[in-house]
């Protein structure tokens, strides 16, 4: 049986595509990265331990992480662009 601290010492990312019906695909400007130049990147980022912490429902295995990359997504695109779909992560 897999638990979190099988998932939380692995270097997990989770990112963001999200798609407008009339603008097209979400993508944000980086300037801030020292070793890449400015390019552009989907929101999103590291999935961080407090992301595990925050599963509220019985879940176990991989659907563990599945739920921790869905809140760590969340969580990105709300830091990154303020756009907060941490409610509705099955959207």
């Amino acid at each position: 049986m897999t638990s979190i601290e099988d998932y939380i010492n692995k270097d997990y990312r989770a990112f963001v595509f999200a798609i407008h019906p009339k603008y097209g695909l979400l993508l944000l400007y980086c300037t801030r990265k020292k070793k890449k130049g400015p390019h552009c990147q989907c929101p999103g980022g590291h999935v961080d331990k407090e992301d595990y912490d925050d599963i509220t429902s019985n879940v176990q295995g991989s659907e563990l992480l599945i739920e921790a990359c869905k809140i760590g997504a969340a969580r990105e695109l709300w830091e990154e662009t303020n756009i907060d779909v941490r409610s509705a992560l099955d959207r």
